[in-house]
Formats: C-alpha cells, sequence, structure tokens
C-alpha cells in the first residue's frame, strides 16, 4: 500500500488552515458515507465527498484498483468505525473493524468539509490497547452483549467462541457467579502480546489474561479466580 500512501500524503495538506464549515461532527458523517461506498464497491460514490484535489489524485478505477484488492480483497467488509481520535482539527483517525482485521484510517478534511487526504494502514498494537479492549470486553459482558464481546476477536477467536458458546460461558460463569464487574485494575504485561487485569465483581476478584496478536485483536483470554498477591492476605 505503500504508493497509495505516498499519493495520500501529497494531497493531505492542502486548504486546511480554516474550520469554518468544518466541525467534529462532520468526520464520523464523511467517513461513514465512505465506508458505505467502499462496502458497495461503489467508487464513483466514494469520490463525492473528495475535494478537487483528491478528485484528480484518485480517479474511479485508482479507487477500484486499490480499494477492490487492498481493502475488501485482504480484509473485507468494513464493520465498524469506533468514534474518531483527532490529531488536528483537520484530521482525525479511526479504527475500522474488518471481517478479517483492523485498520487505522486517517482522514484529513478540508475548510469546506471536503477530503484533503485519507490512510489506510494496519493497526498495531501498543500497550494502549490492552485496557480498550478489555474495557470493551467488560461493558459487552455486563451487558449481556455477546456479539459485541466478539467485536474484537481475531478469526480463530470467532471460530472457537461463537456467541452461544460466549453466552453459555460468561452468562453462567462470570455473571452467575461472580455477578457483573465493577471495575479493571491497570495491567501487568507478561509479554508485548499478554497482560493480566485484576477484575474487581460483585461477588469476587478474578484474574483475566487477555492475549492480542500484532494487530490488536483478542487471540486468547482466560479467566480464573484471582491469585493471592504480595500484601494481601489469602
Amino acid at each position: 500500500m505503500s504508493r497509495l500512501y505516498a499519493a495520500c500524503l501529497c494531497v493531505l495538506l492542502p486548504n486546511l488552515a480554516s474550520a469554518e464549515e468544518r466541525t467534529k461532527e462532520t468526520f464520523p458523517d464523511v467517513a461513514g458515507r465512505m465506508v458505505k461506498a467502499i462496502n458497495a464497491a461503489d467508487y464513483d460514490g466514494l469520490r463525492k465527498d473528495f475535494g478537487k484535489e483528491m478528485l484528480e489524485a484518485f480517479p474511479v478505477e485508482k479507487c477500484k484498483a486499490f480499494f477492490s484488492k487492498e481493502i475488501a480483497g485482504k480484509y473485507g467488509k468494513i464493520n465498524k468505525l469506533e468514534p474518531p481520535e483527532f490529531k488536528s482539527p483537520a484530521e482525525a483517525v479511526f479504527l475500522a473493524r474488518c471481517e478479517r482485521g483492523t485498520l487505522d484510517f486517517t482522514l484529513a478534511l478540508d475548510d469546506k468539509g471536503r477530503v484533503a487526504g485519507m490512510l489506510f494502514r494496519p493497526h498495531v498494537r501498543t500497550k494502549e490497547t490492552f485496557p480498550q479492549v478489555a474495557g470493551r470486553m467488560v461493558k459487552a459482558i455486563n451487558a449481556a452483549d455477546y456479539e459485541g464481546l466478539r467485536v474484537d476477536f481475531n478469526k480463530e477467536m470467532l471460530e472457537a467462541f461463537p456467541e452461544e458458546k460466549c453466552k453459555a460461558f460468561f452468562g453462567k460463569e462470570i455473571a452467575g457467579k461472580y455477578g457483573k464487574i465493577d471495575k479493571l485494575e491497570a495491567p501487568q504485561f507478561k509479554s508485548g502480546a499478554e497482560a493480566v487485569f485484576v477484575v474487581r465483581c460483585e461477588h469476587g476478584t478474578l484474574d483475566f489474561t487477555l492475549t492480542l496478536d500484532e494487530q490488536g485483536q483478542v487471540a486468547g483470554m482466560l479467566f480464573r479466580p484471582a491469585q493471592p498477591r504480595a500484601g494481601e492476605q489469602n
């Protein structure tokens, strides 16, 4: 995808000085339309939000060649966009959850709310990813949202833990025995791919081991009664 990166960065900065018509609410609106068009292979529709420079840099055939091969071909449909993180008033990054992986989608808008730049790249796991993923999982567990729980699972985990299996385990072994999860303590890292959270529940405490793959998707999970720690009584 390096050629697209270079082309995108060349048109990333024009007309970004003013924010008279561009607002924070504009970004998810534009990104949502783009994702809908990408999923539908509607490359003319994808370009409707492009500014002049982007229209010149990315004709329909170039959009088709990239998105059909590098996005749809490798990652499948984009299932969900997480709320954006803003790098500046003109630039935001969305976490794009796809059928076969996760992407960072950087979107730059000009002062009229038109697309001035875009960048897609594989999401990379960091230490900050662990509490974010664990927090989403806890929220889904507490809400008995077992399909939502699986949003962060990678392909192997999705196959190993279908919705009914998640419901059977978390409904009985976690909610049934320990109640709601009230708090996650800060993680202790066993490696760059694995962290352990102390989980404070209504009726006890658990150790939650979370393993993430390189893209920050759940590759493994283990819940067990909390082990005594230094300074704590058995």
